[in-house]
């Protein structure tokens, strides 16, 4: 599995709006539909992982699974550090994080 800046050094463009589809898709990536229906669980409030998770590991192994649970909790803590310390963004990430939101169907009220 690659970030977008990864992604792009290998001459492949990333396909953010995977993320936004109404039925995941593997985006190139392999097990990628089962990782983006474990992520959306996992997101969901109300929603219960189990099912997504089972599946993922029967497809592709528990090692997987380790590791997108890891990026996941790494997220997650980068965003709460960034949140709790009050660090402010440059001004090319917010133009960036504009951008991607655009493309999203997010608006600029949801910085």
């Amino acid at each position: 599995m690659m970030l977008r800046a990864s992604i792009e050094k290998t001459g492949h463009v990333a396909d953010i709006e995977v993320v936004t589809r109404a039925d995941a898709d593997d985006a190139g990536i392999e097990h990628g539909k089962l990782i983006i229906e474990l992520v959306d669980a996992v997101m969901d409030a109300d929603g219960d992982p189990s099912e997504a998770r089972r599946r993922l590991v029967e497809a592709a192994g528990s090692g997987l699974l380790v590791e997108v649970g890891a990026v996941l909790g790494m997220f997650h803590l980068n965003d709460r550090v960034a949140d709790a310390t009050g660090a402010p963004l440059d001004e090319l990430l917010v133009d960036y994080r504009r951008q991607v939101g655009e493309q999203l169907g997010l608006d600029a009220g949801e910085l």
